[in-house]
Order: C-alpha cells, then structure tokens, then sequence
C-alpha cells in the first residue's frame, strides 16, 4: 500500500538468531512481549506447522477496547524473515515484517510496520505511531528477558 505509514524499530539481543526468531514467530510468546496495556492473545487453535498461509485470530484489546484481529502469515524465511498482514481488525490496512541478522555477539531485528488508520494520517502521527514506540521499546526489553529466564532454565 503505497500510502501507507511506515514505522521501523532496530535492536540488538545478544543471542542467537535461530533463538530469537523462534521467540518473535511463536503466536504465544506475542501477549509476553507486549506491554500490560496492549492484551493480545490467540484465540484461535493454531496450525501445527506455522508458516506462510497460516492464519491467526487473536483476541486483542487496545486501550480497554476489545477488537478482532486475524492475521495471515504472507513470508516464512525461518531464521531470517517472517512477515504477517492483517486480515480482519482495526486497521484499514497493517503488515508487520520482522528481519533478524546476525551480527558479532548476537542478533540484530528490526521491525517494519507499515500501517493505514481508520482515523487518517492524523491519527496515525498522533495515537499510532507512539502506541507503536511504546510497544517496540517494551518488546525490546522483554525479549532480551524472555531469552535470558529460557537459556537460565
């Protein structure tokens, strides 16, 4: 969508990459690495091999609201690339493309979200982009304490 806002978080974890992608592609790990406000958990039985095609519906709530959200796996590169859209929620449009590349002691990610509102450009600059900073940062430390607490195990 050419429209679209993008938004784009980068970040190193110190672990590596098969170990992080496998954190970011598990649907039950996503409530975990997200912050108390932002509930989303799958609602939906999952498929037995996660890959492109797979669908995912999720019960979600944003700011005490709940909302449907079903998303579709569009790209598996397992460990370097996995990419989702969303087929049914709030957004009039959403994909969210997760990069994993080693780098020397770990692993770099990067997120890239392109997005469209149901509220326009203004909305977007003035709720969803910073809901989506706050979301990112907060991935950012969980997932560097996910790892840690699973390898400590």
């Amino acid at each position: 969508m050419t429209d679209a806002t993008c938004y784009s978080h980068r970040f190193r974890l110190p672990y590596d990459r098969r170990e992080v992608f496998d954190l970011f592609a598990d649907p039950h790990a996503l409530d975990r690495l997200t912050p108390s406000w932002f509930r989303l958990h799958p609602a939906s039985d999952l498929p037995e091999d996660l890959g492109a095609g797979s669908e995912i519906t999720y019960r979600f709530r944003w700011r005490g609201l709940p909302l449907p959200w079903t998303s579709r796996l569009t790209d598996w590169d397992a460990p370097r690339f996995l990419a989702y859209e969303q087929r049914r929620g709030p957004y009039r449009y959403f994909r969210h493309e997760h990069f994993f590349e080693p780098v020397d002691g770990g692993t770099e990610v990067l997120d890239r979200v392109y997005f469209r509102s149901p509220g326009g450009r203004l909305f977007d600059r003035l709720i969803a982009t910073p809901d989506l900073k706050r979301i990112f940062a907060c991935r950012e430390r969980k997932a560097l304490a996910l790892l840690g607490a699973e390898r400590a195990a």
